[in-house]
């Protein structure tokens, strides 16, 4: 029995769900039912983003072969006419994640780099600063910065702040920009310095906000 494709697109948001809360075999499972149906949408917009989630959920897995689902994503979302960008982004976005669990930092930042410029290029600023915070946080884990605590303490107290990614830009950008002020005045180690506190950023978070607020007035 042919399947509409109001059902199949319940079964994928299902399957992106359970990855979304951590349990990717079950979203294997939901996706394995609808797989021959979505085999006849070849060009279709669901035909890829079955392909992209398939990769996801073997992602969440931590298995190699995600690296061919994602490329085969990829493959499908290149035959879309109309581009779909947004499903582009994210395919780009969550293989660029996978490669850097693997530690494959160069590729990884091809990735990021392309999903960014998807971003920039539709004009989603929010998406465009999220995946640039990824690659601050790829560099400072690839190098064992000790920095990458502050990072983390960060993201922490922006939870707390409930900040969007824009703005914890700009604090890790301000943060960096008085710690390389502090390095060259010889006023701290260039290879480790202070770490900086989940208060410290929380301040500078609200800080941040305020200037925007009094910006808008």
């Amino acid at each position: 029995m042919k399947t509409d494709e109001k059902t199949l697109r319940h079964v994928i948001d299902l399957a992106r769900a359970e990855i979304n809360h951590n349990r990717p075999n079950l979203a294997m499972e939901h996706l394995r039912t609808i797989r021959e149906q979505i085999d006849g949408l070849r060009g279709l917009p669901l035909w890829a983003e079955f392909q992209m989630i398939y990769a996801e959920a073997l992602s969440a897995m931590n298995l190699d072969g995600a690296e061919a689902e994602f490329e085969k994503a990829l493959s499908r979302l290149s035959e879309m006419n109309p581009r779909e960008s947004i499903l582009e982004m994210r395919a780009e976005e969550h293989y660029a994640h996978f490669l850097s669990r693997k530690d494959r930092v160069p590729l990884a930042r091809e990735h990021y780099q392309s999903a960014e410029t998807i971003a920039v290029d539709s004009g989603l600023r929010e998406d465009a600063d999220r995946i640039r915070l990824c690659v601050i946080k790829m560099d400072l884990q690839s190098s064992k910065d000790p920095q990458l605590k502050s990072f983390r303490n960060l993201k922490n107290a922006a939870a707390e702040c409930e900040s969007p990614n824009s703005r914890q830009l700009a604090a890790w950008i301000r943060y960096s920009d008085q710690r390389r002020e502090q390095i060259d005045r010889g006023l701290m180690n260039a290879r480790e310095g202070a770490i900086a506190s989940p208060d410290f950023f929380k301040g500078l978070l609200i800080s941040l906000e305020r200037g925007l607020d009094e910006d808008g007035d």
